[in-house]
C-alpha cells in the first residue's frame, strides 16, 4: 500500500536572490530578483515495496532589476527530472505573444478593456478576444459620444442605424475616422459577431490584425490629437533668444 504527504512553505533562502528569466517588458533575459518563494511537496510512499516518490511545485514572485515589471514563476519538479524542472512564467511570453503599449490618452475603460483583450490573446482565449475586440470598438463609440450613423443600402438609399455599423458609420460621419479606417473596423465588427454570436474561433494572425487595427484607431483618435495640441501650445509659447 501506499500513501501520499503534502507540505507547503515558504523558501527563506531564495528571497532576495537574484535569477535570469525572459522580461515581457524588456524583451529578453534579464536578471529578476525573487520577492517571494513558496515551495509544495509531495511525497509518494510504499512501504512495501519501499519505494518513495517525491514532486515539488515551486511558486515566485519576481521583480525585473531592469523596468521593476513583475513576473510570475511557477517551476515543477520531480526525482526523475535530476536537477532539470518544467518552468512557467505569467503574463506568458515568447514569440507569440503581445504587450500591451501605453496609452497615455486613451480613456481608462479602454486601457482596461484592451489590457484585457492582450491578456485573452496571450493565453489562447480567441473567441474572448475577438468579442473583446468588439467591445473596445463599442467603446470607443461611446466614449466620443457617437450613437448612431448612416448606412448604405444597395439600392443606393442609405438608413440610419444605432447597431454598431450605424455607429462606426457615424464615426466617418463627424469626420473622426477616414473611409479606409472605418472600413477596417467594419472588418473587424465581423469577426467580432462571429465570436459573439457563433462562438467562432478567429486565427492568431487574425486577431493580432484586429489587435494592431485597434491600436491604429487609438493613435488616430486619443494620441495624436494630444500631441498635435501640445505642439500648437509650444510653438505659441514666447521664443527666448
Amino acid at each position: 500500500m501506499g500513501y501520499t504527504e503534502h507540505s507547503f512553505g515558504q523558501d527563506a533562502k531564495r528571497i532576495g536572490k537574484k535569477i535570469q528569466v525572459q522580461c515581457i517588458t524588456c524583451k529578453g533575459d534579464t536578471n529578476h530578483l525573487i520577492e517571494a518563494s513558496f515551495t509544495s511537496t509531495s511525497t509518494f510512499v510504499d512501504s512495501e515495496e519501499q519505494y518513495t516518490f517525491s514532486a515539488y511545485l515551486t511558486h515566485q514572485i519576481l521583480v525585473c532589476a531592469g523596468c521593476n515589471v513583475v513576473t510570475f514563476r511557477q517551476a515543477y519538479s520531480d526525482d526523475s527530472m535530476g536537477n532539470d524542472s518544467e518552468v512557467q512564467l505569467f503574463p506568458k511570453r515568447g514569440a507569440d505573444t503581445l504587450a500591451a503599449p501605453a496609452f497615455e490618452n486613451v480613456p481608462s475603460n479602454l486601457r482596461r478593456l484592451y489590457v484585457e483583450v492582450i491578456d485573452c490573446y496571450n493565453n489562447d482565449s480567441a473567441t474572448l478576444c475577438a468579442a473583446g475586440l468588439r467591445a473596445l470598438v463599442e467603446g470607443v463609440c461611446t466614449e466620443l459620444g457617437v450613437n448612431d450613423g448612416l448606412v448604405p443600402l444597395q439600392n443606393g438609399n442609405t438608413v440610419r442605424k444605432s447597431n454598431l455599423e450605424g455607429k462606426i458609420f457615424g464615426l466617418q460621419e463627424r469626420g473622426l475616422l477616414t473611409p479606409t479606417n472605418a472600413q477596417y473596423l467594419h472588418d473587424h465588427r465581423s469577426m467580432g459577431n462571429e465570436a459573439v454570436h457563433l462562438l467562432a474561433r478567429p486565427s492568431k494572425e487574425e486577431l493580432r490584425l484586429a489587435i494592431e487595427i485597434v491600436q491604429h484607431v487609438f493613435q488616430s483618435l486619443y494620441e495624436i490629437p494630444n500631441m498635435a495640441s501640445r505642439l500648437s501650445v509650444a510653438r505659441a509659447a514666447p521664443k527666448h533668444p
